[in-house]
């Protein structure tokens, strides 16, 4: 007894072959997403999100990163216009390796001290804990918000120069940092 397997067969089985393997992948991926969204999850809680101050540090980091570009343009082309920036991309002033890499830094690095900030803030044998929280925390501010105003210098704005040595001044009070003279 010969079978013979029609092309409608074939065509069923290879169909049924596809649909399997499609499962598989969005199972996959549905499993990936959970196990990637409870690892952040616990990253954020140990962060200590929600608190404003971190929605804070994250604008400003949003801020500093979008003004690093325009200060590049203008350092580069002399005005900040649609054209240069498009100019700055093709000439490769501009590149996303760049913003990969330094988001990348960034959040490693403030992943750290946001971390400590946290715990040193949540855990109650930790003498002085809430004042070394907040002087990492406002650390970071002053940190992120000099980097914008050298940016914004960089762009023209003079202006900013004062807010500028303000915030340095601030910066070696907080660190207690002596000037050699």
């Amino acid at each position: 007894m010969e079978y013979k397997t029609t092309v409608k067969e074939v065509d069923d089985m290879w169909g049924e072959l596809y649909q399997q393997g499609v499962d598989i992948i969005v199972r996959f991926f549905d499993k990936t997403i959970l196990l990637l969204s409870f690892i952040f999850g616990i990253f954020l809680s140990q962060i200590g999100f929600p608190k404003e101050i971190l929605l804070f540090i994250c604008i400003l980091t949003i801020i500093d990163l979008i003004t690093k570009h325009l200060s590049i343009v203008v350092v580069n082309y002399g005005s900040l216009s649609l054209k240069n920036y498009k100019q700055g991309w093709i000439d490769q002033k501009l590149t996303s390796r760049q913003l990969k890499n330094g988001v990348c830094l960034k959040v490693i690095l403030y992943s750290f001290a946001l971390y400590i900030a946290n715990q040193m803030l949540i855990i109650d044998g930790i003498l002085f804990g809430k004042e070394v929280s907040g002087i990492i925390y406002s650390a970071l501010v002053f940190v992120e918000l000099a980097s914008i105003l050298e940016n914004g210098i960089n762009c023209g704005c003079s202006g900013l120069s004062p807010f500028l040595n303000y915030i340095k001044n601030k910066q070696k009070e907080i660190f207690n940092i002596k000037e050699d003279k």
